[in-house]
């Protein structure tokens, strides 16, 4: 396996790894996220946009409003940016997050990455984009 993405900010951070398929004509990308802990994701997160497609490649949509999420050491959140949901937690594959609301039979996953002060959520079950579609906020 080598390096297939890599995105540099102050530090080198390898996204994705690259696997030779039937032949090196032919490599089979696998896009993998880091593993996160639930330190890393506890704080206040605000929402700088979203990472959008309409069956080409994403493009960046900044937001225009103040929303903001607070992931809490309990596991408890709150805030403006996923009003309905009370709770979440870490899955054990250390890349999804589950956000539950209140009566607990509603939730939603998210495939997240941090990158240096970046969290980015993608819905991965129930809700998923066909094609595909990202949250993107900082760290405040």
């Amino acid at each position: 396996q080598t390096p297939a993405v890599k995105k540099t900010t102050g530090t080198t951070t390898t996204i994705g790894t690259t696997t030779t398929g039937d032949s090196p004509q032919n490599p089979v990308i696998t896009n993998q996220p880091t593993p996160i802990s639930t330190a890393q994701l506890v704080g206040t997160w605000k929402i700088i946009g979203n990472m959008i497609s309409s069956g080409g490649p994403m493009y960046f949509v900044p937001t225009t409003g103040d929303n903001k999420v607070e992931f809490k050491s309990d596991g408890s959140m709150s805030g403006s940016a996923f009003p309905d949901f009370v709770s979440y937690g870490l899955k054990t594959d250390n890349i999804t997050v589950a956000m539950t609301k209140a009566d607990v039979s509603n939730y939603q996953n998210y495939i997240c990455q941090i990158s240096n002060d970046t969290l980015t959520m993608s819905p991965s079950a129930p809700a998923v984009c066909v094609e595909g579609c990202e949250i993107k906020l900082v760290k405040q």
